[in-house]
Order: structure tokens, then sequence, then C-alpha cells
């Protein structure tokens, strides 16, 4: 891993930098990374060090040291001067809301493993410092900013601001949510209990959360003049595509399954084997899924929507992570495409979850059984299917004589 740039961020009693570095992984392209430097004078007594000077000075992660991490918040707010080649932008909410100036907040950080770090400031705010970094504008800004500015949609954390360097955002400050945890874990704990309560109050918060998801594409269909969220007919090219993009997903699968590991167990390389037998079918099955024209409209998405990018608060549903797929790139990730693709996503992570919580993932034939015996697998889906209803405010924005999401 070598350093590519160097920003020096002075502080009162902390030596720090802003460092971008870049790592070269075997057979992959080049990564860049963002991971800010502290020098201290000694071992930190949490967290590990990057390594040592010749003087003996100590040098860490710069997020790990509150005296860093408050100053980045404050430069985000722009209470605090940038230096050169920073920019720092802000929303009304972040400007106007709860982290008071020149209060000292408390720093909690994330014990999640995630691919960005995530740093709670106080009680008002959540710090991401975005570790991967691309060049160009950010999705988590961009959808944060028109979703606190343009078309408010109250049930995400407003953004309160960001912070770039030359043109690559570095950082988000988003207002903090209590909750429960995320959907995916709190579906699972009560969908294992025989409660006849838990099981109705888990069938009305995802009744809720199919409402929210239709709010959420409602607002993204709003009309604007902002071309990167300007509603878009759906092009032959576009079917194209995507049909391009399922068949080459499905390439990719069906070669893993060639390659499955011996501690697979029996059931599961037998149903992996019926359906590499059957590749041929499904292939067809892809080119036909789609009619060669579609009358509707593609608007932006949240491009990676699953039960884990949703917190449960009270009854209500709370969405979070607008950045998309890490793994794409953000050209991508900020492509217009049908709100279909935001229901699959999470009618595929709603029956992950159900098959989850009844313990059977790993054998092939009771996964098989449940789907077709067990109500408590199919409730949760059928339940999201008829509550997902987007058409009331933004008629174009699902396929004109192809509703089965409500109309």
């Amino acid at each position: 891993m070598s350093l590519e740039r160097l920003v020096p961020f002075p502080l009162d009693r902390l030596d720090a930098c802003i460092a971008i570095w870049t790592a070269e992984p075997p057979g992959q392209e080049k990564v860049r990374l963002f991971l800010p430097i502290a020098v201290l004078a000694s071992q930190p007594d949490k967290g590990s060090s990057i390594g040592r000077l010749p003087s003996g000075q100590v040098i860490v992660d710069g997020f790990q040291e509150d005296a860093f991490v408050q100053a980045w918040v404050r430069a985000i707010l722009g209470r605090a001067d940038t230096p050169r080649h920073l920019f720092a932008g802000s929303t009304v909410q972040g400007r106007e809301g709860a982290l008071i100036e020149d209060k000292t907040w408390t720093i909690r950080r994330s014990e999640v493993e995630q691919s960005n770090t995530s740093i709670r400031i106080g009680d008002a705010a959540i710090l991401k410092a975005i570790r991967k970094l691309q060049s160009g504008v950010h999705p988590e800004v961009e959808m944060g900013r028109f979703l606190t500015e343009a078309a408010p949609f109250e049930a995400t954390p407003a953004l309160l601001g960001w912070i770039e360097l030359d043109g690559t955002t570095l950082s988000v400050l988003q207002a903090f949510t209590e909750n429960e945890g995320d959907g995916f874990a709190w579906i699972c704990e009560r969908l294992r209990s025989a409660s006849p309560a838990d099981a109705a109050a888990t069938l009305a918060w995802i009744r809720r959360l199919a409402e929210r998801t239709a709010g959420l594409h409602r607002a993204l269909a709003s009309p604007t003049n902002d071309e990167a969220f300007r509603a878009e007919r759906v092009t032959k090219e576009d079917i194209i595509g995507w049909r391009t993009s399922v068949q080459a997903l499905a390439d990719r699968v069906l070669s893993g399954l060639e390659n499955l590991s011996s501690r697979v167990d029996a059931p599961t390389r037998r149903a992996a084997r019926a359906l590499l037998d059957r590749q041929g079918d499904l292939m067809l099955r892809i080119e036909h899924l789609l009619p060669s024209d579609v009358i509707a409209d593609k608007t932006r998405h949240h491009g990676d929507y699953h039960l884990g990018q949703v917190l449960v608060q009270n009854e209500d549903a709370v969405i979070v992570d607008f950045e998309g797929e890490p793994l794409r790139q953000l050209a991508e990730r900020r492509a217009k495409h049908s709100p279909l693709r935001d229901v699959a996503g999470m009618l595929r992570s709603l029956d992950y979850a159900a098959s989850t919580a009844l313990g059977r993932v790993g054998n092939a034939s009771d996964l098989d059984r449940l789907r077709l015996e067990n109500g408590q697998l199919k409730r949760p889906m059928s339940t999201w299917s008829s509550t997902f209803r987007p058409r009331k405010e933004a008629p174009d924005v699902l396929p004109i004589g192809r509703t089965p999401y409500g109309s």
C-alpha cells in the first residue's frame, strides 16, 4: 500500500493529516482508501497503531481519536476552517440542528464490521467515514440531499452535511435515529417465537415497511429539474441492458455452483446439480421475463434494498444506507431503474429472513417443503406485496398492466 495524498489537518492538541492511500490487491484493480492519521506521544489505550516514527511517536487512524472526530464534524458543519482542497457542505438541518455549537459531544464507535466506519456523535448524529473511495458524486450525499431538501421523506435520517477532497466524498453526517436494531434481526427473532402477538406485530411492521417503501418511491418520482433525479421513460435499450445484466449474474452464480465445495451437504449439492442441468431453461426464462416494450418510468432507487438496510423504530420502519452496492462503480449505483428492483430485493430478504428464522437454510429439501407448506414463510411476502402501492402520487413508476403490488 502506498501513500497517494497527504493534506495537513491542524488541531490545537493533535498532529493530524488527511491521508489517501492506494492499495493493489493481487490480480485486482487499484483501490483508493481514506485513512486519516494522527500522531500520538505513546501507544493508545484503545485501538491499534499503524506505525511508529523514529522519534518513538505512534501513528494511529485519526478516527480513533475523539479530538479528530470532534474537529472533523465541526468542519463538516462549517464551524471550523477547512484546509485547502477540502469542501464541506451542510443542510439547514445540519446548520440549525441538535449538534450544539462549541459543545463536546460524546463519541461512540460502532463495533459492527462494515465497509465504512460509523461513529455516533452525541445523541443527534451519525458520522459515516467512507473508506473505499471513488471519484465523483456519491449516492449517499445526493440521495440524502434530495430526500432531505428537495422531496422531504420522513422515514429516512436527514442529511446534515458532508465533506469532500477535490470532488471525492470522504464522510457523510446524518441525523441519528433511536431504533431497536435492523429489520433482519428483528424479524428473525419474532418469527422464531410461537407467540401470536409476535406474529401479528411482525406482519403489522412489514405492512408499515411496504408503505414506507412506496412513500420512498413516490418521493424519488417527484417532479424536479434535477437531471440526476428526473424520471425518464424506460427504453428498449434499458430492457436489453437489464436482461443482459441478469444473464451475466446468472452465469456467475452457475459457475460458482459448478465448483461447490465438498463441505457442502448432499441435499444442497443435489439441488445445485438439478439447477445446473436446467441452465438452458433458466437462460431462456430470463430472455422472456421482460417484454420488449414496457410503458413505465425509471427513477432513482435504493439499489441495495434488504432488511439490513431498514431500522425498526417502535412500530415504524426507517430506511438507511443509500450508497448502493459498494462493489459497483458510482455510475451504476447512481443509475435510474424500476422501483420493482428494490421490491425484488426486499422480497428476497423477507424470504431469507423467514428461512433463517426456521433454521433450515442448509437443507434444500426441507427448504423446498417449507416454501410450499409453511404459511409462516409465505405470509411476510404476501403481506408486503399486498401493501406496496406507489401509484397514487407516482402513476408511471410501475409498468402499465403489470401491477402485482397494488394499483
